[in-house]
């Protein structure tokens, strides 16, 4: 789960550089726009910008699936982002579900303090 905000960094940031990329092949057929090519470097200066940010982000997060419902609070880190269940199908964990849950929260603070990070 930690990497997955490093994931949408990657694939939105790949994405800016493939529009990019297409609009740079595309002008040199025909003119482009300046606002087109200030929109592409905008965003690639916002997308940097907020992967070098301190500013951190914490919400809950509901998913619904044909199996039922999940709410789990989710917080950005330096490494991507936790998640912690908090409720199934719209009820409080059970203790064995809490257990778990704290299991897997031990494990990531154990390898982050045994990778040496944070």
């Amino acid at each position: 789960m930690l990497e997955v905000g490093f994931r949408r960094q990657k694939v939105i940031l790949v994405g800016v550089v493939l529009l990019a990329g297409a609009l740079s092949a595309a002008g040199q057929a025909t003119s482009i726009s300046p606002s087109a090519h200030e929109l592409v470097q905008r965003a690639v200066e916002n997308e940097l910008k907020s992967a070098n940010s301190k500013l951190r982000y914490t919400y809950r997060l509901r998913k619904q699936t044909p199996a039922g419902s999940s709410v789990k609070q989710v917080a950005e880190t330096n490494d991507g982002q936790v998640s912690y269940l908090l409720m199934m199908n719209d009820q409080p964990l059970t203790d064995e579900q809490r257990r778990v849950e704290d299991e897997k929260s031990q494990k990531i603070l154990n390898s982050r303090m045994s990778s040496g990070a944070g």
